[in-house]
């Protein structure tokens, strides 16, 4: 009886972890006309999601020993919790990891990075990869599309000022 047990356990566990989608992964691009150094020096603090991302209601970012982290409070009232994992001021890029919030999903890691192109304009591409169940995953990838789009037409405003 013992042994049905753990195989039922094992069994439920691996069940689990098959009705997870892995790898999901939103890419969003979208070219400013404006220098790159302009783009940059506007979207580059780790905490200026607040100033172009209308869902987000605050930012604030703080140093643990384990690095830097923002909390970003929605509109909505949900807080996610984020670790910054990479900055680079000369690549004009950064990621970072959602270490906690509502999401249904797990392992999210994303990048953005800002590049100039041939013709003096800026490329801004934002992605991610995830884990979400199967059964939710053409909602998450929805979601966090919207989010980047509504986050790219917000920094158009924000670099236009």
């Amino acid at each position: 009886m013992k042994r049905y047990g753990l195989v039922s356990l094992l069994t439920t566990a691996l069940m689990s972890i098959n009705a997870f989608a892995g790898n999901t992964e939103v890419i969003e691009e979208a070219v400013f006309d404006a220098p790159p150094e302009r783009v940059w020096n506007r979207l580059k603090s780790f905490c200026s999601i607040d100033q172009w991302q209308s869902y987000v209601a605050d930012c604030s970012v703080y140093g643990t020993r384990s690095g830097v982290h923002r909390i970003i409070s929605m509109q909505d009232g949900s807080i996610y919790t984020e670790a910054l994992t990479e900055y680079s001021e000369s690549q004009r890029r950064f990621a970072y990891v959602i270490l906690s919030g509502p999401l249904p999903i797990q392992n999210y890691q994303a990048s953005f990075s800002i590049e100039p192109t041939d013709n003096g304009q800026t490329r801004l591409t934002w992605g991610s990869t995830f884990d979400v169940p199967a059964e939710l995953e053409a909602e998450a990838i929805s979601n966090i599309r919207a989010l980047y789009q509504n986050g790219i037409a917000g920094m158009r405003n924000l670099i236009a000022e």
